[in-house]
Order: structure tokens, then C-alpha cells, then sequence
């Protein structure tokens, strides 16, 4: 029995996403959808968009099977772009990437919707001790991924897609970046403790609410009926009507 698909398409923040220990927010999306669409992962830790905007195609194209659609494709890339390290790309790359990347999916299926997400906010002192430990050094700055963060905010503009602001998610409206807030959200100054995990997870839920009303799972229909509407005397045909 098909069934149409909800695809997360990024870096190790959704290739987490399904991590129990976390409450991921991919797993979190899943129980709010199931029996309504399969929610897809497709998360790349240590990729950027560059990556990204290369791998989109096939991926949307290996998940389709026969008589069924990708209802929706959330975004995730920007936290490994801002990076200063190798992982890094200029702010404007990341931008035209974010573009062809919607750019692709619209040419797959047109009444697919998108829904970007902007690189969140990172927490420099915890990340330096990772990193140390790793035996690197500080590679990620609060004000390159805000410069990132706000790009993806003008690229959503320009492709006329919605984009969920981490940075309210995680401050509220202000979006203004409180220290103290990123080191209770965040594990090692960059990936999801469990509380951010549930307030993406709710966060994406209510955007998908107010932007695409027809996916609410709150008033989708499930597939297949209720078990007390099941006619146990004319199987299977009562569960098909």
C-alpha cells in the first residue's frame, strides 16, 4: 500500500533526527504523521549545500515509488557552510544553492512544497571544547552563522518558500542571541539536546499548519479506516472502501 512521503534533506542536524535518546525532531514529525505520510530522513553529517544541491535529484527520485508523491521536502543545510573550516562556503554559494536546490525540486514535481530551515544558532565555548578534544580548534562563529542564517531568510524570499527561523525557534520572536539559552539547547555548541529537538519538532508542526493547511496532520485522514469502522464479515473489501 503506498503511501506519500514528507522528505528531511540536510546535514547531521536530521541525520540525527531520528535519534530516540534526543527526542529527535524527525521522530517527533513521524508520530505526528503516521498512518497520514511517511516522514523520509536523509540527513549527511559533516555535508553542506554544496554537496546538497548535487545529491537532491537522485534522492527525490529514489523514494518514489509507483502512484505516489513527495508531498513536502524540508531543507536543513547551513550549519557546515558557515564553518571557517574546509567545510565552509562563501555566503553567496550557499544562497544560489539553496535556490537550484528548490529550483530541483520544483522541476521534479511542481506541487511539491519546500520548507527551509535556518542554520541555527551555535554556542562558541562548547564547540571549542569538542573541538579540542578532536584535536582542532574553534571553526564556527555566532556572527558568520547569523550572516548564513539571515541569507537563507533572503533566499526563502526570493523563492517565494517559507523558512522556519531557528534562531526563533530557539529565542523566541527577538531572535537575539542569548549565550545562556544556546548552552541549555545545545550538546556540544552545535548538535540538539532533547528540549531542542521537541522545540523544532513543534516548531516545523506549526509551520506546516499555517503554510500548507492541507497537511495538518491534525485534520489529515488516516490511511486505512478505524478498527471498530472495519466489517469483519466482508474482509478485505471493507478495508479498501
Amino acid at each position: 500500500m503506498e503511501i506519500d512521503r514528507i522528505l528531511l534533506f540536510g546535514d547531521s542536524l536530521t541525520q540525527f533526527s531520528f535519534d530516540s535518546d534526543r527526542c529527535g525532531w524527525g521522530a517527533y514529525l513521524q508520530n505526528a504523521f503516521v498512518r497520514r505520510l511517511d516522514v523520509v530522513q536523509r540527513g549527511y553529517g559533516g555535508y553542506n549545500s554544496e554537496h546538497g544541491k548535487h545529491m537532491l535529484k537522485p534522492i527525490l527520485e529514489s523514494i518514489l515509488p509507483p502512484k505516489t508523491r513527495t508531498r513536502l521536502v524540508v531543507i536543513f543545510f547551513g550549519a557546515n557552510d558557515a564553518a571557517t573550516n574546509f567545510q565552509g562556503i562563501p555566503v553567496e554559494h550557499y544562497k544560489q544553492n539553496l535556490l537550484d536546490m528548490v529550483q530541483t525540486i520544483r522541476k521534479c514535481d511542481a506541487e511539491t512544497h519546500v520548507l527551509l530551515i535556518s542554520p541555527p544558532p551555535i554556542h562558541e565555548g562548547l564547540w571549542e571544547k569538542h573541538m579540542i578534544k578532536q584535536g582542532g580548534t574553534l571553526n564556527r562563529h555566532v556572527e558568520r552563522t547569523r550572516l548564513f542564517r539571515d541569507t537563507c531568510l533572503e533566499a526563502g524570499r526570493e523563492a517565494g518558500v517559507p523558512v522556519l527561523d531557528m534562531w526563533k525557534v530557539f529565542f523566541q520572536d527577538s531572535a537575539e542571541y542569548n549565550a545562556d539559552s544556546a548552552k541549555r539547547l545545545l550538546l556540544d555548541g552545535l548538535h540538539f539536546t532533547s528540549k531542542a529537538n521537541r522545540l523544532l519538532g513543534k516548531a516545523v508542526l506549526e509551520t506546516i499548519a499555517k503554510q500548507f493547511p492541507e497537511m495538518n496532520p491534525e485534520t489529515m485522514k488516516w490511511q486505512m479506516p478505524y478498527w471498530k469502522d472495519i466489517d469483519n464479515k466482508a474482509l478485505p473489501e471493507s478495508l479498501f472502501r
